[in-house]
């Protein structure tokens, strides 16, 4: 019981943060026909719902210009395989630029 009333002392409440809708969540699909990851459809949805999709794209380029205005500052990029391709592509362009 005092192990409780110790552990009860140094508890604090923690209050929610003011949740972030700069947010968007994508997928790059890609080909390999050339010998190298080639993106060719993506898909992505905004956290309020609103989505985009890019086909028949030959490269990452038309994709991340568009992915990094400056009307995108400040928003979290989420990918499905953000540690794989999907981001190896954006640092690839990234360190291109």
């Amino acid at each position: 019981m005092i192990f409780m009333e110790n552990l009860l002392r140094f508890l604090q409440k923690e209050f929610a943060k003011k949740l972030n809708y700069k947010m968007i969540f994508f997928d790059f699909e890609t080909g390999q026909s050339k010998g190298e990851h080639i993106v060719h459809f993506v898909v992505g949805l905004y956290l309020n719902g609103n989505e985009f999709i890019f086909e028949r794209c030959d490269t990452s380029d038309h994709i991340c210009r568009s992915q990094f205005p400056l009307q995108h500052k400040r928003f979290t990029t989420i990918a499905h395989k953000m540690k794989g391709i999907d981001g190896s592509l954006i640092l690839l362009w990234m360190l291109e630029q």
